[in-house]
């Protein structure tokens, strides 16, 4: 599977969990906090590895690439804010709106954040990047975020 693929596979993943968070959102105020901190652990737990391996293995070969292009370096940057909001929402030490309202939009900047990748940073790889690189790029990402996850204890 090339990188594109395993990455798209990840985003639905991903998807999947905002979708739950958004039904928990919707019940506010009668929100249950330790749902909501639950699917947030869940969320890191699939953010955390696939982010590190991404940046270390998709976005350093495409600013190989084309050292002037701006994405990879804004994704790295929307990375970082998403798991800075995930690490604050795990501490359950927020009042309930708050806690709702960053997972509101934490979940609308990582939606952003997918269609944004899988549109203009997708298409870029096509145009740099041969299938069999974008396959080794795939095996090299998978062997990554293994990696990352054997080391966090997910």
């Amino acid at each position: 599977m090339s990188i594109l693929e395993k990455l798209k596979a990840d985003h639905d993943k991903v998807r999947e969990i905002l979708k739950q968070a958004d039904e928990l959102v919707a019940k506010f105020p009668q929100v249950n906090e330790e749902q909501e901190i639950r699917l947030m652990k869940k969320l890191i737990s699939e953010l955390e590895p696939h982010s590190k391996a991404e940046e270390k293995i998709f976005y350093n070969a495409l600013r190989q690439k084309d050292k002037d292009n701006l994405n990879p370096y804004e994704g790295k940057e929307e990375h970082a804010l998403a798991l800075q909001v995930l690490k604050a929402l795990q501490k359950g030490n927020l009042e309930k709106s708050k806690r709702t309202a960053k997972i509101q939009v934490l979940k609308e900047m990582l939606l952003h954040h997918i269609k944004e990748e899988e549109a203009k940073y997708f298409s870029q790889a096509r145009k740099c990047f041969d299938v069999k690189e974008l396959d080794k790029m795939g095996e090299d990402f998978t062997k990554e975020k293994k990696k990352i996850i054997k080391l966090k204890k997910y």
